[in-house]
């Protein structure tokens, strides 16, 4: 079971109470959140999170280096792997292939 965080907000039910994922929404959920976060920033594991914040989203490679900063955020987290990524507007829309089935999780990019 994963708390459901989105732009780095906590979601609630209607009951107040923080929203869960289980399964494979939970697997996609702690793969944005480890692509999300800024590598070092969470003082308890300096190697949790990506390094996403850097990319230039200007960069001819953009892609390229988004699939690799995913890729390298996802190695910790065993049966999760990031296996393509696409543009849409100012986001990244990672596909992950998981022990659960395969989804896609939108990440917001970094400097445009």
């Amino acid at each position: 079971m994963e708390v459901v965080i989105l732009n780095g907000i906590t979601q609630t039910a209607a009951t107040g109470l923080p929203k869960t994922a289980e399964g494979l929404n939970a697997l996609m959920q702690r793969a944005y959140n480890r692509i999300c976060l800024k590598r070092g920033a969470f003082c308890y594991d300096r190697v949790l999170g990506s390094r996403f914040y850097m990319l230039d989203a200007a960069d001819e490679h953009a892609e390229e280096r988004a699939l690799r900063y995913a890729q390298a955020a996802l190695l910790p987290l065993a049966g999760v792997e990031a296996v393509s990524v696409r543009r849409e507007g100012e986001r990244f829309i990672f596909g992950l292939q998981t022990m659960l089935g395969t989804g896609e999780i939108a990440v917001k990019g970094a400097k445009v």
